[in-house]
């Protein structure tokens, strides 16, 4: 789908595309947000994932770092987003998808951030995290965050990744986003293009693995041009 997904693909293409044209990497980080209205399993999904989770999102020094208590309050920033997202607050928020990334690569520093709500709706989410609640009233709870959300800002979903380091001395930022209204839509539209790709065997790898680890990244988002979902660069 696109979470998992796209957010593994566009850090991955902004990375190959940095080693033949940058001199170093200094830090490299993607952004997920969602103002789709989400079903009650896709709520749980986010509730366990990146709300009630203990993996944090920074990689520095080696190390996935962070600082649980204060979460999602912690390491919040502003994002401007692809599309009718617009500037959003994103919270760290650890993605599976670069572990391997972050391993391998050797990039000084590495960030995950999600976000779907403004900062009234981070409070919420930080007491969802820490009050005892049920899951049942946690996830009621989050669906009318990203109810209001919805009907105020309307629907979407963006990916964007942001790549930073030097060129002959000077300081370069590589960028990359997409977006779509329909993130259902999307997910489908991947789980498409990703099964047309085995059926073609232009996907040769065999096994349990990330998008990113079993396809050329680039030749993926040429795949979603197909269906009118444009991958923005900005350098």
């Amino acid at each position: 789908g696109w979470v998992p997904g796209i957010t593994g693909l566009l850090p991955r293409y902004l990375y190959n595309k940095a080693q033949k044209s940058l001199d170093s990497i200094h830090s490299l980080d993607v952004y997920c947000a969602d103002r789709s209205r989400w079903s009650a399993n896709a709520s749980h999904d986010i509730l366990y994932h990146f709300i009630r989770g203990v993996q944090p999102g920074i990689y520095a020094n080696g190390q996935w770092s962070g600082k649980p208590a204060l979460y999602p309050l912690w390491g919040s920033r502003y994002h401007k987003h692809p599309g009718n997202i617009g500037t959003l607050l994103v919270n760290p928020g650890y993605t599976a998808e670069l572990e391997d990334l972050a391993l391998k690569a050797k990039i000084p520093r590495m960030g995950s951030y999600i976000g779907c709500a403004g900062m009234i709706g981070n409070v919420k989410l930080f007491m969802v995290r820490h009050a005892r609640i049920s899951d049942e009233k946690a996830v009621a709870i989050l669906m009318n965050i990203i109810k209001k959300e919805n009907h105020r800002h309307g629907p979407g979903g963006a990916v964007s990744s942001v790549l930073t380091g030097k060129k002959n001395g000077r300081k370069v930022k590589l960028g990359a986003g997409l977006f779509d209204t329909d993130t259902i839509r999307l997910t489908g539209i991947c789980t498409t293009i990703a099964t047309r790709m085995i059926i073609e065997n232009k996907i040769k790898r065999k096994g349990l693995m990330f998008l990113c680890d079993a396809i050329e990244p680039s030749v993926f988002l040429k795949g979603l041009e197909e269906y009118g979902i444009r991958t923005h660069e900005q350098n």
